[in-house]
């Protein structure tokens, strides 16, 4: 994804773009940017490779952006990330350009889908034989994923190692995320509104409507039905012997992942389409723009950071 932060346009496919949208090309917006939407730089992406552009990012080069002051604040901007990637890939629909976006967003619930699953068969493991299932195996597994996680943050010093091998902060912000997933998810489905702003609440409208008292609360009711299918699902699979089947593949599959990464690969960049380059390709022939300057290849030598 191109962030918004630190991205470089040429401004011919930001013309293309803007063109793009007049004649129906696109499916939403009539600038450069569509402004209705909550992810506008996500939205900007999706416009750009559905016009044949290459999106590039290169491995060396990091940017920061503004850190949230307070809980409430980090988890309406990760709600406004998350549910403004779902509405883009709702307005796009499924495409050659979307397919690597979808798969992102299908692994990410299967992995919010995970946990309810796994408590749902580990209770009922304890509730039928009184003890839970345990091997010397499985803690290795966890046990290299947890330090994949450590190694993962070392250039940020040694308080950032060992935040990480608290390992119990990490998993909280990943339930907080989770919630965050599964609200983004359930507010799409009861059509609330949003806002862009992370220092405002979502705005409601005030009416004494049926529809509109139904919107504030079927977020929640929502998100209870999905987490009752989820457990139904793995009641099910635990009644036909396969639940510590798929627990253990999910699980088999993280470490997979973790290992890869841990090896400096990219374990999904083919699949899902990353755009990580270790550098530019500056072979390129300098191309007129239209309104005096030219694209020219960025030059691979340069400190991007």
């Amino acid at each position: 994804m191109l962030t918004g932060i630190a991205t470089l346009f040429s401004v011919r496919a930001l013309r293309d773009v803007q063109r793009a949208r007049v004649n129906g090309q696109l499916p939403q917006g009539t600038g450069v940017c569509d402004v209705e939407a909550l992810t506008e730089d996500n939205e900007l992406t999706l416009a750009l490779k559905h016009l044949g552009y290459r999106c590039v990012s290169p491995k060396t080069c990091t940017v920061g952006t503004e850190l949230m002051p307070t809980l409430a604040r980090l988890l309406h901007q990760r709600l406004r990330w998350q549910r403004g990637a779902l509405e883009n890939l709702l307005a796009y629909g499924v495409t050659r350009q979307t397919l690597p976006y979808i798969g992102r967003q299908l692994m990410t619930y299967a992995g919010v889908a995970f946990v309810p699953f796994f408590l749902t068969a580990l209770f009922h493991r304890l509730i039928t034989t009184g003890s839970l299932p345990w091997s010397w195996f499985w803690i290795s597994v966890t046990a290299f994923v947890v330090f994949e996680r450590i190694w993962s943050v070392k250039r940020g010093g040694w308080r950032a190692v060992l935040l990480a091998a608290l390992v119990l902060p990490e998993v909280i912000y990943d339930l907080l995320l989770h919630g965050v997933y599964i609200k983004a998810a359930t507010d799409i489905a009861a059509h609330s509104r949003e806002t862009w702003d992370h220092t405002k609440l979502a705005e409601f409208d005030r009416t004494k409507s049926w529809w509109h008292r139904w919107s504030r609360i079927a977020g929640a009711v929502y998100a209870a039905l999905l987490l009752a299918a989820v457990a139904s699902l793995a009641l099910a699979c635990i009644a036909i012997g396969v639940a510590w089947l798929l627990i253990a593949g999910l699980v088999l599959a993280g470490a997979m992942l973790a290992a890869l990464r841990f090896s400096g690969l990219d374990p999904m960049g083919t699949l899902l389409g990353t755009g990580e380059l270790a550098a530019f390709d500056d072979s390129g022939t300098a191309q007129p723009q239209g309104f005096g300057g030219s694209d020219v290849a960025v030059d691979a030598r340069w400190d991007l950071r």
